[in-house]
């Protein structure tokens, strides 16, 4: 049986997270206080017990002037023992119906790996989303980043909207809050001589010498994380911004209406989708 979560679906529906993505235990607990509601989720039921379940995140859609409603997939999980019956696609399936009803243009997701866009495309979706991964040594230099406050959502979402060529995900004042709480400390911003904000990093993990970042940009990203690499004693530094040349398909979309479907032929190039609790 095929629904909505219930209110009292929530330990069963973090049941399924653990087991999909092991590892994520602190995320885990982030996006459920932060960000999961029962009538965002989808649920299949098998003999009353919630065998798998995904996450229809409303998200709006940026293509030039126009922008759309759309249902971002995320979370989409089965627990070990009901995997192999196709549940999960018939649990898509029926999340278009969901979110065309309720007004979407299009339902986007991020890949895990690169592999499962043919799955997807099974489904009706095409690879559309891109990202570029740039690397830089350490350098000390003179840069002095300091951590993202929440009032640089403003300066922080202008650089991100000057990075974009292609369809992208619109980030309003709740976004990037959500972004701050979910990054913390790891939230960084350079600024110039007048205080202006000139970068941004989300960054991550210190990987065998190399720092990681979901994400950095602005004029000023290499000089950011340069000098985030230095004071964290890495190496090195990477990163991932809109692509520009080696492209690493990490996300598709798929129309829900005739509108969505005229937006995704509109498309030249690549689109851009990042920094959704991927």
């Amino acid at each position: 049986m095929i629904g909505a979560a219930r209110p009292e679906d929530k330990a069963a529906v973090m049941e399924v997270y653990r087991a999909c993505f092991p590892g994520e235990e602190g995320f885990c607990r982030f996006f459920f206080d932060n960000v999961y509601r029962p009538d965002n989720t989808l649920v299949c039921r098998v003999e009353g017990k919630l065998a798998a379940s995904v996450q229809l995140l409303p998200v709006r859609l940026r293509l030039g002037g126009a922008v759309v409603p759309a249902t971002y997939i995320y979370a989409a999980g089965t627990l070990p023992q009901f995997r192999s019956r196709g549940l999960m696609s018939r649990l898509l399936r029926r999340s278009f119906e969901v979110s065309a009803a309720r007004g979407d243009e299009l339902s986007v997701l991020i890949v895990q790996q690169p592999s499962l866009l043919a799955y997807y495309a099974r489904l009706g979706y095409r690879a559309v989303f891109a990202r570029e991964c740039f690397r830089v040594s350490a350098d000390g230099g003179t840069a002095q980043p300091r951590y993202m406050r929440p009032e640089d959502w403003r300066a922080a979402d202008a650089l991100y909207e000057d990075a974009q060529t292609g369809l992208h995900a619109v980030r309003a004042e709740k976004d990037w809050q959500i972004i701050l709480r979910q990054y913390g400390e790891d939230a960084w911003v350079l600024t110039d001589d007048a205080g202006a904000v000139t970068a941004f990093a989300l960054t991550e993990e210190l990987k065998d010498g190399v720092l990681h970042a979901t994400e950095a940009l602005g004029g000023q990203s290499r000089e950011l994380m340069a000098a985030l690499a230095a004071r964290k004693g890495a190496q090195a530094a990477e990163w991932f911004a809109p692509v520009c040349a080696a492209a690493e398909e990490n996300g598709c979309a798929r129309a829900l209406t005739q509108n969505g479907e005229r937006l995704l032929q509109q498309m030249r190039g690549c689109g851009y989708l990042n920094v959704l609790f991927n």
